[in-house]
């Protein structure tokens, strides 16, 4: 299509540095899995649905998750006109979105975050410091567009020389929900940030304090991804990086759809737990299926009714308690979780 000069060199530039970032790391490990013997192992093990989905991620990261110019506009275009109708200018949205603050409670054990929790209390703004001034993730997800971290947008392949950003009102409207996520990312990250740091040094007496800050900052960037939603195209499922129809049908399931990927992960370390740890003693195996069942309780039950409560105007706090919708409410969230958020299949569970 035709394209400005400066476009077209920004373009370029854009592809080569994706290339020279993932090129060959990802050339190395595609080779790996594409080795007949891998392959044929991991068929046995788990079926060539499993294959297919290691293939297709790869090829989606090879690519920088772009799509078709006119599949992106028109994906792009269905997320913007949503987000900012839906959301704009919203300030339930912040209440709703600051209860996955808990989500870090699974990460280090409910124990250990009330602990530090209230130890961070004495030194709250030393701790939101260490993180805010040492974590690039966090730095470019503050600066960035907060629309692109709510929903699949998918990737363009022209980059414009001049970036064409969100404009003030834009920005304005989206204030509150940029508010919410952030707050949620500090006030639940910042205990577990402070575990991480202080079991580093009980474990390196000799450590240095900024080896201390770069271990714990890589931990808590790694369970932001986990929990929170993340525009990295390694952080989403292959329905939310799919084509027009997938995505289309699932505006507003980016949040349910990570809890629910915890859950499963939660139902998996049970049954390790259970059946596939027997060499390696009871003790063992009890521990991987108690945090199995822990996941699986705080991402499909405590979170989706925690956000419900807040979705139906904490009764009992800002309301007056409804005897007979209240209960049903969140009893609904609590027995559904994440599974409504399933492509399709969600739609008949609700």
């Amino acid at each position: 299509s035709p394209m400005d000069m400066m476009d077209t060199l920004m373009t370029y530039t854009n592809d080569m540095e994706w290339f020279a970032a993932m090129g060959p790391v990802l050339n190395s490990i595609n080779k790996t899995f594409n080795n007949k013997d891998i392959r044929d192992v991991i068929e046995t093990a788990h079926g060539s649905n499993l294959q297919s989905l290691i293939t297709d991620m790869f090829k989606d990261i090879a690519t920088g998750g772009v799509k078709t110019e006119t599949t992106s506009k028109f994906i792009n275009g269905i997320n913007n006109f949503f987000i900012n109708t839906r959301l704009g200018l919203n300030p339930t949205v912040m209440l709703k979105q600051l209860t996955s603050f808990l989500a870090y409670a699974d990460m280090i054990g409910y124990g250990n975050y009330i602990k530090y929790a209230v130890k961070n209390k004495a030194e709250f703004l030393k701790v939101f410091k260490e993180i805010r001034d040492n974590s690039v993730y966090l730095q470019d997800r503050m600066s960035g567009d907060i629309r692109e971290q709510l929903e699949s947008y998918a990737g363009r392949k022209d980059i414009p020389f001049i970036p064409k950003g969100s404009n003030f009102f834009q920005k304005m409207m989206m204030g509150f929900v940029k508010a919410g996520d952030i707050g949620a990312i500090y006030l639940g990250g910042m205990p577990a940030y402070s575990y991480y740091k202080a079991e580093f040094k009980k474990k390196n007496p000799n450590a240095t304090e900024q080896e201390a800050i770069d271990h714990a900052i890589r931990k808590f960037e790694f369970d932001t991804k986990e929990t929170q939603q993340d525009a990295d195209i390694q952080s989403k499922d292959a329905f939310q990086r799919g084509g027009v129809i997938k995505r289309s049908l699932q505006l507003f399931v980016s949040a349910p759809r990570q809890m629910l990927r915890q859950s499963f992960k939660g139902i998996r370390m049970m049954k390790r737990g259970l059946f596939g740890m027997q060499g390696q003693g009871v003790p063992a195996a009890a521990k991987e299926f108690t945090k199995g069942a822990r996941k699986f309780f705080t991402f499909h039950a405590v979170l989706p009714m925690l956000f419900q409560y807040a979705a139906i105007g904490l009764p009992g706090l800002l309301r007056p308690v409804d005897e007979e919708e209240d209960p049903q409410d969140m009893l609904r969230a609590g027995l559904l979780g994440g599974f409504n958020s399933m492509f399709l299949i969600g739609d008949i569970f609700n």
